[in-house]
């Protein structure tokens, strides 16, 4: 049973989480680096992400989901989107698991094709070097390989 101090704490820290979640979802240990940042003990942080795993409202595969297909369908690269999911604490195996059902459902070769004439237009005017420069800068940032943009340009330009 809980002290009434830590009964007190512990709505502290639901209220939080709650208010967290209302905003996006998040993973498991982005909901503790938060609340851990605010001064609440250990213990009770892990309690509350424990009920609220069992509640269904933090759930890592779905998070991972929703921040994968939304980076997906704005030109993110899947090595850039698998960094970010790693420093978020989704464990490889979910990782790859949500990349095998987004593959069934986003068309990242149209995504990346529109994504280059966007790119493409933007640059109309500079000189060959100087646009080619930027559109592989460009999508270097976003986490694709030099063969991949490569492949990309041969296409379209």
């Amino acid at each position: 049973m809980l002290s009434k101090k830590n009964n007190r704490a512990r709505e502290k820290i639901i209220a939080a989480a709650y208010r967290l979640l209302k905003l996006r979802l998040r993973s498991k240990k982005e909901l503790y680096q938060k609340l851990k940042r605010r001064k609440f003990p250990d213990s009770l942080i892990n309690k509350v992400i424990k009920e609220l795993e069992g509640k269904g409202l933090l759930n890592d595969k779905d998070f991972a989901l929703f921040w994968a297909r939304s980076r997906l369908e704005r030109g993110w690269a899947e090595l850039r989107i698998k960094q970010e999911l790693r420093q978020k604490g989704i464990d490889e195996e979910t990782q790859e698991e949500v990349f095998r059902i987004l593959e069934k459902e986003i068309r990242k070769e149209d995504i990346l094709k529109e994504l280059f004439e966007r790119r493409w237009q933007r640059l109309e005017g500079e000189d060959a070097a100087k646009r080619r420069r930027k559109i592989f800068g460009f999508f270097l940032r976003r986490g694709f390989s030099y063969s991949e943009i490569e492949r990309i340009w041969e296409q379209h330009s």
